[in-house]
């Protein structure tokens, strides 16, 4: 989908932005790194403009430091992997680290794998960052080291920086971040400056606490979910049963009717209930009378499609990457092993529903949801606004899970919101992702591998019937030392080779009485090479 490009990392005193107090911060740094286009198209002629840059730290006046993380954190720990980058060159103190999402701006903050495209995906996210990250710290380092040689007329060679503190061994002076930051800011930026050695990493390479887990943990981390705004409309959208229905006619008189239901109205994706909350809006969802036109839906069943995919995976495809001969190797060998492996339409279930928060205003739209393609949901948000792309601001938050649902090129969960906005929030329930959203395309996936030497046949395990002691409940970590499986319940043979047990725990007699409390534990279903478990009963 994406080309990919490696940049080389050439420098110049135009790539370097830095702005002192006045933008209210006491440093910004910024680097621009460009990519294989940008750099074929300055070659051919010099621009006279200034590079912007796309990469940006604050360092305040109070000694915190503040990334600005280009990649949406749903999760994959983007917010510490891309601090900790800067932070190494930095020689910062981890305490003095924060995260923040940074505005939707191609210009400023694109996937250097990508081109002119700011988002997150195929793992590139370190990769593409890595040294853009590494050389914004250096350059941060080297204006502060600059400032402090100044201000006590000493070499700037002498002087070391270490968890945060900038020191000058000689004359025992030393100083903070925030004491240099706006002596930093008055500084030229540095054409060139000196990476760490790989063999001196103290922050690469090692594990440091998440950025992002002691607000998780607390309850005091902000997903769109929790975002409201003053007069603001919930939204949820009735969508056709199959791809490519359309509403032909719908009644919406017993939607009406719910009790804090205020519209409902036809959008392009099916049928928009607002009101003053989101169990109002799902119930009135559920009550509408819609009748959907077919004419043009997909009539194809998940059976029909999978027969496809078998002929197609028949015929020859596409060579994307060819070395040696596969075909004589596979030919020539002793011995063959062949497989297909099959998955149908799989949802993506992110653990957070799909949600976003739109406020419209006559030149300008404000958008919060989680985007993991901030210049598509930008475009598109302009595009049924009326705006220019400039005048949307994206608020990428904090998400519970994506698995690519939230990097759509449709961007059908910022349209709907903002077909439907003025102040309202769109808010999609699980179900209506599940049954109407993207979906992971099914797939065969045929294999031929010719094993270098004779293996072993991989011998079939039969059934066997499992005692209690094979299982392990489930249980909150603070007690899982305390509890133990006590003893087996209700065991009985459901039939092919199956066995199905029902387990419960001691009740703690340290607890008092009126906490103790028998807990119907865990059924589990063995069968012939798989198990399957359903938490059932009271659990935690």
């Amino acid at each position: 989908m994406f080309a990919i490009s490696t940049p080389t990392i050439e420098p110049t005193r135009r790539q370097f932005l830095k702005t002192g107090a006045a933008a209210g911060a006491g440093l910004i740094i910024g680097v621009h790194l460009p990519t294989r286009g940008a750099r074929a198209a300055a070659s051919g002629a010099a621009s006279a403009a200034p590079f912007d840059p796309n990469a940006f730290v604050r360092i305040a006046a109070d000694d915190t430091v503040t990334v600005l993380i280009k990649h949406i954190e749903f999760g994959q720990g983007t917010y510490t992997g891309l601090a900790t980058l800067f932070a190494e060159e930095l020689n910062a103190d981890w305490s003095q680290i924060r995260a923040e999402s940074a505005p939707a701006n191609a210009k400023l903050y694109n996937n250097l794998h990508w081109g002119p495209v700011q988002g997150t995906g195929g793992s590139s996210s370190i990769a593409n960052s890595y040294e853009q990250m590494r050389r914004v710290g250096a350059t941060a380092r080297a204006m502060l080291v600059g400032a402090a040689a100044d201000a006590w007329g000493v070499p700037a060679k002498d002087i070391t920086v270490k968890k945060g503190v900038i020191a000058h061994a000689t004359s025992g002076r030393s100083a903070r971040f925030g004491e240099l930051a706006e002596a930093a800011a008055s500084r030229a930026v540095p054409a060139e400056v000196p990476l760490r050695d790989p063999k001196d990493f103290s922050l690469i390479g090692h594990d440091v606490p998440r950025l992002d887990s002691p607000a998780k943990a607390r309850g005091q981390a902000t997903y769109t979910i929790d975002v409201t705004l003053p007069g603001m409309l919930t939204a949820v959208i009735a969508r056709p049963p199959v791809f490519g229905a359309k509403v032909r006619s719908f009644d919406a008189s017993a939607a009406m009717a719910v009790k804090g239901v205020s519209d409902v109205a036809q959008i392009p994706q099916g049928i928009a209930v607002l009101a003053n909350g989101f169990w109002p809006a799902k119930t009135g969802s559920e009550v509408l009378t819609i009748d959907w036109d077919l004419t043009t839906a997909e009539t194809r069943s998940s059976d029909s499609l999978m027969a496809e995919y078998r002929e197609l995976a028949e015929k020859p495809g596409l060579d994307v990457r060819v070395e040696g001969d596969a075909n004589s190797a596979i030919e020539g060998a002793a011995k063959v092993l062949e497989a297909s492996f099959e998955y149908p339409f799989l949802a993506h279930a992110p653990m957070e529903p799909l949600d976003c928060v739109v406020k419209l205003g006559t030149d300008s739209c404000e958008v919060w949801t989680g985007s993991q393609l901030p210049t598509v949901d930008q475009g598109a948000a302009a595009a049924i606004a009326g705006l220019k792309p400039e005048q949307v601001q994206v608020h990428t938050m904090l998400t519970g899970g994506s698995f690519g649902r939230r990097a759509t090129p449709t961007a059908d969960m910022v349209s709907e919101a903002v077909a439907r906005s003025q102040g309202h929030r769109r808010a999609c329930a699980r179900s209506g992702d599940l049954d109407a959203g993207g979906r992971h395309l099914g797939r065969i996936l045929p294999a031929h591998v010719s094993p270098p030497h004779a293996r072993r046949p991989r011998r079939e395990r039969k059934p066997r019937r499992l005692a209690a002691s094979d299982c392990r409940p489930v249980d909150p970590p603070q007690h899982a030392v305390r509890r133990r499986l006590h003893q087996e319940r209700h065991r009985r043979d459901v039939g092919g080779g199956r066995v199905e047990l029902a387990l419960r725990h001691r009740q703690h007699r340290h607890r008092p009485a009126h906490h103790r409390r028998r807990r119907a534990g865990v059924v589990v279903a063995f069968g012939r090479q798989y198990a399957h478990g359903l938490l059932v009963g009271n659990v935690y």
